[in-house]
């Protein structure tokens, strides 16, 4: 599972899922997964490797 990093609780709630959590079962969903840069605002700076 993947979580926000400033999440406080691990309580998996149905209304946030695909919110503030994912739940990925196979590698097949990762296939096109793009790598990106954020600043201290939440802007991105970069997409890509860096």
């Amino acid at each position: 599972m993947f979580r926000h990093h400033l999440e406080t609780t691990v309580d998996d709630k149905k209304e946030l899922q695909e919110v503030t959590w994912k739940r990925i079962n196979s590698l097949d969903k990762l296939k096109n997964v793009v790598k990106v840069r954020v600043d201290h605002v939440g802007r991105i700076v970069s997409v890509g490797e860096y």
